[in-house]
């Protein structure tokens, strides 16, 4: 009864074994920013990602490139969706997402206990990294 899985890993050898073996039906999700475009490659649907919930338009306008044929544009925002996933997911974790909402005009948000909301420095550079996201993205949106 299972539909589909969200493969969260670092692996592509792990996603595209899945991939491989996946029924025609079945849908495989990326579960992190930084394969999506791996996962599309290898026949996945779409993705359930954290960063996607500070760059949502972003993260549709990556899948809408890879539908569209333009792998090549798909290629370049998948690049330049990297630091931005990095910092909000591995680098800051769930206060690094929560404080990248509050940034970006959303609501994060602070952390419950016991995780610690970012310090002023590590906003600072989280505030940085969104700069220069929105910088390198503009010409691809």
């Amino acid at each position: 009864n299972v539909a589909g899985i969200k493969d969260s890993t670092f692996s592509a050898s792990q996603l595209a074994a899945i991939a491989a073996d996946m029924p025609k039906d079945f849908r495989l999700f990326a579960g992190r920013g930084s394969m999506l475009l791996a996962t599309l490659l290898l026949g996945g649907r779409g993705g359930t990602l954290a960063v996607a919930n500070v760059a949502p338009e972003f993260c549709v306008a990556l899948h809408e490139a890879w539908c569209a044929g333009d792998l090549e544009r798909a290629r370049r925002m998948q690049f330049c969706l990297l630091p931005l996933n990095e910092a909000v997911t591995v680098r800051f974790g769930p206060a690094g997402i929560k404080a990248a909402l509050d940034l970006a005009g959303y609501r994060g948000g602070p952390c419950r206990k016991p995780l610690l909301s970012l310090s002023a420095d590590q906003k600072e550079e989280l505030k940085r990294i969104l700069e220069r996201f929105a910088e390198g993205t503009r010409d691809l949106r």
